[in-house]
C-alpha cells in the first residue's frame, strides 16, 4: 500500500507543511542529476515506495520546516518522487549503535568435564566434573577451562564444555 493511497501524500499536495517547509517545486531531469546534487550538498535520499520511505516520511512531518525535501524525479518509469535529507540525521541514527556492536559479547556459563578413558561398566559412562567456566563460545570456555584447570595435553584431548541453560531461580521471600 503505497503512501499516497493512505492518503499522507495528498495531505501534502493540498498544501500542509509540517516538518517539509515550503512545497517543494525542484525537479530533477534524471537519477544522475538527483546523484550528483545530494553528493555535492552532503544529502542522501530514500525513494517513494522503499521500506525506509515511510519511516523517513514520519521524522519529515515532524521536523523543522527545510531539513527534508520532497522532490520529483524523472526516471524510465516515469516521475518517481524522493525524500532527501542530511547525511548528517543518518550518522546520528548510527552512531549511537556502534558501542553496542564493538561490545565484547555476553559470557555465558559452561560445565568443565572430563571423559574417562574407559568405562568401568559397559553401559555406564562415568565423566569427572571439573568445574565451571565463563566464556561468550565453546573455543574460549574449552581454553578458559584447560588454563583454570591446568590440564595436561593427554587431558586436554577429552576435555568437553557444556553450555549451561540458564535457570531461573526461585525467589523466596524471608519472614521476619
Amino acid at each position: 500500500m503505497s503512501l499516497r493511497s493512505r492518503g499522507t501524500l495528498a495531505a501534502r499536495e493540498t498544501g500542509s507543511r509540517r516538518g517539509l517547509g515550503p512545497v517543494t517545486t525542484r525537479r530533477f531531469e534524471n537519477q544522475k542529476a538527483l546523484q550528483g546534487h545530494a553528493e555535492a550538498n552532503d544529502l542522501t535520499y530514500v525513494w517513494e515506495g522503499m521500506k525506509a520511505f515511510p519511516k523517513r516520511w514520519r521524522l519529515a512531518q515532524l521536523a523543522q520546516p527545510g531539513i527534508y525535501a520532497l522532490v520529483d524525479v524523472r526516471t524510465t518509469r516515469g516521475v518517481t518522487r524522493a525524500l532527501m535529507f542530511p547525511k548528517a540525521i543518518l550518522r546520528a541514527e548510527l552512531e549511537p549503535a556502534a558501542p553496542m556492536r564493538d561490545a565484547p559479547a555476553k559470557k555465558k556459563s559452561w560445565r568443565a568435564l572430563l571423559i574417562r578413558k574407559r568405562s568401568r561398566y559397559l553401559g555406564f559412562m562415568s565423566n569427572r566434573i571439573l568445574g565451571y567456566v565463563d566464556a561468550p563460545d565453546r573455543a574460549s570456555a574449552e581454553a578458559a577451562a584447560v588454563s583454570a584447570f591446568s590440564l595436561t595435553e593427554e587431558q586436554r584431548k577429552r576435555l568437553v564444555v557444556q553450555q549451561q541453560e540458564q535457570r531461573k531461580r526461585l525467589v523466596v521471600p524471608e519472614h521476619g
